[in-house]
């Protein structure tokens, strides 16, 4: 949101800021109200429980401007702005793999969005790179704290106990965490943790969480220059129809030794 104001107060305009809760019906009802608003663009990070597109389908064909980022829907003719969570979750798996972990599980949302697939991707290929592709665990969680925990205490307290947890949102990562604290698991001894994350009170997680961070800011700064591009009516060169940011791992005691 930094990235996007700097750029909007630039230009003179004002950033209205609409949560949805990870809640589609929200979603659905907030571009309702910015369609019939006087709005002159629009950028989206499309809710995790987002199963249905018809609503971003519409907003499109008004010819509103729109820009996606960060959680894209594919199969639309906009600009994007995202991660490159295929290699980003490639070399997760492979720190984890190369701290001797073998039985890796991922923490994932709704596989509906094109970045859980994306990160499942990468997943499961560096599994393959490592000849381990048949041991993969892919554990599919929720908005709901408790059931996440739930899912995730039946996992660690299983016959085949994961040795490290990727978990693919930092919701996740805490869940794991509070399953651990409850059960009597030894983080990192007992098990590794890694996780998508821009929190930077990760660093303060007991043990401190290693996570894969994503350039928020770039993301949210270009998102909204491409969206200005739109709304001024100039050009956009084929690079900015489709922007992918590198991230990067900063390694934490959550995956030491």
């Amino acid at each position: 949101m930094n990235g996007v104001e700097d750029v909007a107060q630039k230009k003179g305009y004002h950033v209205l800021i609409y949560l949805t809760h990870e809640a589609f019906s929200r979603e659905k009802d907030i571009l309702q109200v910015l369609r019939n608003g006087r709005v002159d663009g629009m950028m989206i990070s499309v809710s995790n429980t987002t199963a249905d597109f018809e609503h971003l389908k519409d907003v499109n064909t008004t010819g509103l401007p729109l820009v996606f980022f960060d959680r894209i829907v594919e199969g639309f003719d906009v600009p994007r702005v995202s991660s490159d969570d295929t290699d980003a979750a490639f070399n997760g798996t492979e720190h984890l793999l190369q701290k001797g972990c073998k039985r890796i599980a991922l923490l994932k949302m709704s596989g509906h969005l094109s970045i859980s697939t994306r990160r499942s991707s990468g997943y499961l290929r560096a599994l393959e790179k490592h000849g381990l592709a048949g041991s993969a665990i892919q554990v599919e969680c929720g908005t709901d704290d408790e059931s996440n925990r739930t899912k995730i205490r039946e996992l660690l307290q299983g016959p085949d106990r994961p040795d490290a947890i990727f978990a693919a949102v930092e919701k996740l990562a805490i869940n794991t965490y509070e399953v651990c604290r409850d059960t009597g698991v030894r983080i990192p001894t007992d098990l590794k943790v890694i996780s998508f994350s821009n929190l930077s009170a990760t660093a303060l997680f007991d043990p401190p969480l290693t996570t894969i961070v994503q350039p928020a800011y770039e993301i949210g700064k270009e998102a909204a220059a491409v969206l200005f591009k739109i709304i001024e009516k100039k050009t956009l060169v084929p690079g900015e129809k489709k922007s992918i940011f590198p991230s990067h791992i900063v390694e934490r005691a959550s995956t030491s030794g």
